[in-house]
């Protein structure tokens, strides 16, 4: 029995069919997609821990995970009712406009160092490469952004405190000649496993990006990114993420096709993009299909 388990942010489980629902229509039944909107690092390893305890990962398995952005901050609430899917509290980027009132100016001021939110990331795929060889199942990592990268405060140019604009970057071990040798253990070692994020697929292939018309009844549209009058939507569309699990599939060794099943489920998410004006609108009528109906959120 050969399962599929895949683990991620809202770029592997969002609103539409990600690259993960896409891919894992090739399992059937036997994938289990454990991606949450804006998780961070620690709440992925974590859930690959609970994933493995509750399901007994085994060698004949496929492990996939595209790791999020290293400055969110993911803590766990078990005595809150779950509303939301999962008991983990999180929003993404700990400056995101939703966290403000918890991760304050105060608390960044007394917690918040950007070299030590990497080094955290950086041991949670160290720690997960060692879980997941031990094992001895077929695995992959990716990430939403360049993880390799460090400058990441907040500025005018961010999407949510962690998309940059026009702010130089540089490589961490550039930054910390003391931290390079986790880019030869991570990186150089492992080089097979991994594969480029999905955010390079969206600045490469804008003509396939979706763009909604603003709803004044949305508060959360006027925090987004707006362009001629339209909100542009920073997610990957489904054609971009069928994109980018091409490059997985082959950098997997398998043949980078899209088959029947997958490609009928991309022109329906398009069909319906179509036909809708608004994000709400858009995302009501994906919600009555056979495919969101089918979603489900896993683990505590």
């Amino acid at each position: 029995m050969k399962r599929l388990f895949t683990f991620g942010c809202s770029f592997t489980l969002y609103n539409w069919p990600t690259w993960a629902d896409i891919y894992g229509l090739e399992y059937g039944p036997l994938h289990y997609n454990w991606g949450y909107p804006g998780l961070g690092n620690r709440a992925l390893l974590e859930r690959l821990g609970e994933c493995h305890a509750r399901m007994n990962i085994t060698k004949d398995d496929t492990v996939i995970i595209q790791w999020s952005s290293a400055i969110r901050h993911d803590y766990l609430r078990t005595d809150i009712i779950k509303t939301e899917g999962t008991n983990w509290r999180t929003h993404g980027s700990i400056f995101s406009k939703e966290n403000a009132k918890v991760f304050d100016n105060k608390w960044i001021k007394d917690f918040w160092d950007e070299k030590a939110y990497l080094i955290h990331t950086l041991n949670f795929i160290t720690t997960a490469m060692a879980m997941l060889e031990g094992i001895g199942c077929k695995w992959m990592m990716t990430s939403m952004n360049d993880l390799t990268k460090i400058g990441h405060e907040v500025s005018d140019r961010t999407f949510g405190g962690e998309y940059q604009g026009n702010q130089k970057l540089v490589d961490f071990w550039d930054a910390d000649t003391n931290l390079l040798f986790y880019k030869e253990f991570i990186w150089d070692k492992n080089k097979d496993h991994w594969v480029d994020p999905i955010i390079n697929v969206i600045a490469e292939t804008e003509e396939m990006s979706w763009t909604f018309d603003v709803d004044p009844n949305r508060n959360i549209e006027k925090t987004y990114k707006i362009i001629n009058g339209k909100w542009e939507e920073a997610h990957p569309t489904s054609m971009q993420h069928a994109t980018w699990m091409l490059q997985l599939k082959d950098r997997m060794g398998e043949k980078p096709v899209l088959y029947t099943e997958q490609i009928e489920l991309i022109k329906h998410v398009e069909e319906v993009k179509k036909n809708t004006k608004t994000f709400k609108e858009f995302e009501d009528s994906l919600r009555s299909t056979e495919w969101f109906l089918q979603r489900q959120y896993r683990g505590l």
